[in-house]
């Protein structure tokens, strides 16, 4: 533990571990640091990669680790541009898979033998090599050497020479077909694993959207990125009730991906009341609501049922340049949005705005009112 390491200028840095051989001259295997669990995701990932790559350049070891005791990620310090070799994660692989790795790279004997740095570089020499097919079966389909070869094949098999259009078409879906299977197993292999992961969380309705996003970047970290879990919860909560949260899932039949439903505002969903509740001040007197949109709506009801003519005088003031108008006898002109503000009055508002919005409107209203903005006496909102 705390293995020193000589620095630039005399001075001197601590590696948390160091696996060595005393009685050999150059007796340090592996370094490994360790970060607290939870700390080896996004910005902080890069920052410890860093630094574990730093601390393997001053030590010359060839193989070093950084963990935070759920997560291990092992690295080639002497390997090109790519030196990150496999990443395990005890809440993701399955346990034999962990074992097996955890056994080739830190047990003692491959330690002792320095096997496990030949296992590590057998296994990123090995993924790279696949890389590298991969890359080389792109540029064999985009150009012509492929196609005459499959010509030849088919003419030799057959006896026939088969249109070179056709040939064209069968490996353009050979390709397709590859790219979809890629895809399946990559990002939206990942996705799936991500959604089936919030499916439960968001049914039980006790989370809101941040909470749910900070559970499963802590769960997925480094597998799926941030903003693509923001996305999904996103997608998947929006057409909820008053905390937005989804009521149930179905699976895509052309993609086979699980995605929410589209329930419509008026169903009734699971989820949670809002701990925020939406009240007003008007001459004195508190009124409460269930939304801004409602107590909006509220408001110009009781200015106007304070004064008959209150609406027509208003209607001048709800237009600003050429755009629509907030507040109309017509709801036409209001716009698709135009919320009637009482059943039995010809009125309409736009309640489509955003709470800065709103209280503009108001200020405007209370002017034509005769009465103050902003204070309980006159009228106060809390949007």
């Amino acid at each position: 533990p705390e293995y020193k390491l000589r620095g630039g200028k005399g001075s001197y840095k601590y590696v948390d571990y160091g696996l060595l051989i005393p009685e050999l001259k150059k007796s340090l295997r592996c370094i490994i640091e360790v970060k607290a669990p939870g700390k080896l995701s996004g910005r902080l990932l890069h920052e410890a990669e860093y630094q574990v790559l730093q601390y393997a350049f001053m030590a010359n070891v060839p193989l070093a680790v950084l963990t935070d005791g759920l997560r291990w990620r092992f690295y080639l310090p002497s390997a090109g541009e790519d030196k990150h070799v496999c990443d395990l994660d005890v809440r993701k692989h399955p346990s034999d898979e962990m074992v097996s790795n955890l056994v080739r790279y830190l047990s003692f004997e491959n330690t002792i033998s320095n096997k496990s740095t030949k296992n590590a570089k057998h296994d990123l020499n090995e993924r790279v090599t696949k890389e590298e097919i991969s890359q080389a079966w792109e540029k064999l389909l985009a150009s012509d050497k492929l196609i005459d070869i499959l010509i030849k094949e088919t003419k030799r098999i057959s006896g026939d020479t088969p249109e070179r259009r056709y040939v064209e078409e069968f490996l353009k879906s050979q390709s397709k077909n590859g790219e979809k299977d890629e895809e399946l197993n990559g990002r939206k292999g990942k996705i799936r694993r991500l959604v089936e992961f919030l499916t439960p969380l968001i049914e039980k309705g006790k989370y809101t959207r941040k909470e749910l996003q900070r559970i499963a970047e802590k769960e997925f970290e480094g597998d799926v990125a941030p903003k693509t879990i923001g996305a999904q919860l996103w997608s998947s909560t929006k057409f909820g009730p008053k905390n937005r949260f989804p009521f149930v899932t179905e699976i895509d039949p052309k993609t086979k991906i699980m995605r929410f439903t589209k329930k419509k505002p008026d169903d009734e969903l699971p989820g949670k009341e809002s701990k925020r509740k939406v009240h007003f001040f008007l001459e004195g007197k508190r009124y409460e609501a269930t939304t801004a949109i409602s107590a909006y709506i509220e408001i110009f009801k009781l200015l106007a049922e304070r004064e008959k003519d209150f609406l027509e005088r208003l209607a001048p003031h709800a237009r600003e340049g050429r755009g629509r108008p907030w507040l109309s006898d017509n709801p036409d002109a209001v716009g698709d949005r135009a919320k009637k503000i009482y059943e039995d009055w010809n009125w309409w508002l736009n309640a489509n705005l955003s709470n800065e919005e709103k209280d503009k409107n108001l200020t405007k209203a209370c002017k034509v009112a005769g009465i103050p903005f902003g204070n309980p006496q006159g009228l106060k909102t809390n949007f």
